[in-house]
């Protein structure tokens, strides 16, 4: 099968053409909405198109950065390409020949830029997963996916009777959830949240303003927060393509209803009746994962997300230094930077 293999700075070379294939695989992401938020890290978005008689049948959009602040013969030691979630793709593809024309385009690309370090993170748990990307000292996870398009009851009697006790119990003393603009609000709810938590730090606060101005307007992006009476409790941003959602922060005070529970059945039924056909909760632990380095991952997020009776995909994240040397260099200028 005769491909051609496009890879553009900047923007695709048809951006109506990459955006319909980004929400038909409901993944924002790839988006171009996502390469300008993506400039708020300074980052260049590179584009991988894989065209079939002139169709787009694939593609990947993934950052580059390199230091300006270094001088052009050095700032080949600072360069870094970020590749975030699954590769997009049509349905009609062969989905093993396309992985190993994308892996190659990649591993041309990053040899070809002189890329020190490179960052793989799968993000939805569908799509195609590089094979470059799949290695041995890749860091394995699982991916929580739930299928708006059972029926309500269906979606209740899936989740565990703990969650449905606080559910209930919520309800009952009139916690209520709703649609909010109010992005200010949500941030004191998120940076209350990592208050007293040592070796937590709250996410960049700008960027999740960023974020929020980049894909509000054309409605890619969701608040909700719940209350009590007049005061908000808890509060988290979701953020949709397509048919997919996806659940990216949340914030909360500690308080007597556990709000979190009821506000993620409220985000369920609301976006089922949006005409969502998967909520992608995100991350959770594997299931050999037995480590107490972040206890907060495996024994406070994960289960939260589980018992809400949710499909598990595997993922992956990998780090692979391709040049050592020169990331030992950058290294070691960062630190000096940061003194300064």
């Amino acid at each position: 099968m005769n491909y051609e293999v496009v890879i553009s700075t900047g923007q695709a070379t048809d951006v109506d053409r990459w955006n319909s294939l980004a929400v038909r695989n409901g993944n924002l992401i790839h988006h171009a909405l996502s390469a300008e938020v993506d400039t708020f890290f300074s980052s260049e978005s590179i584009y991988i198109e894989i065209l079939k008689d002139h169709n787009l049948v694939a593609g990947y959009r993934f950052s580059f950065n390199e230091s300006k602040r270094l001088p052009n013969f050095l700032r080949y030691i600072s360069r870094r390409a970020n590749f975030w979630s699954e590769a997009m793709h049509s349905d009609e593809v062969d989905l093993v020949e396309i992985e190993s024309i994308l892996s190659r385009a990649i591993n041309d690309y990053l040899h070809k830029q002189r890329i020190v370090k490179v960052l793989y993170i799968d993000y939805y748990g569908y799509g195609i997963t590089p094979s470059i990307f799949k290695r041995k000292d890749s860091a394995k996870f699982r991916i929580a996916q739930l299928d708006l398009s059972l029926s309500e009851t269906e979606l209740w009697d899936n989740i565990h009777s703990k969650h449905r006790n606080v559910i209930r119990k919520a309800e009952k003393n009139q916690v209520r959830v709703e649609l909010s603009t109010d992005i200010d609000l949500f941030i004191r709810l998120l940076q209350t949240t990592y208050e007293g938590q040592s070796g937590h730090s709250a996410p960049n606060i700008l960027y999740i303003k960023s974020l929020y101005e980049k894909y509000a307007p054309s409605g890619n992006i969701l608040i909700y927060i719940a209350y009590h009476e007049e005061t908000a409790f808890s509060a988290s941003i979701v953020t949709t393509c397509g048919e997919v959602a996806y659940y990216a922060f949340a914030g909360n005070i500690k308080n007597f209803w556990l709000s979190g529970q009821i506000i993620q059945w409220h985000i369920m039924k609301d976006l089922k009746a949006k005409g969502f056909k998967k909520y992608v909760l995100g991350q959770v632990k594997s299931e050999s994962d037995t480590s107490s380095d972040n206890d907060k991952f495996t024994k406070g997020i994960s289960p939260f997300k589980m018992r809400f009776g949710p499909a598990l995909a595997e993922g992956v994240s990998t780090v692979i230094t391709l040049k050592p040397f020169a990331s030992f260099l950058w290294n070691v200028l960062v630190k000096i930077l940061i003194r300064k």
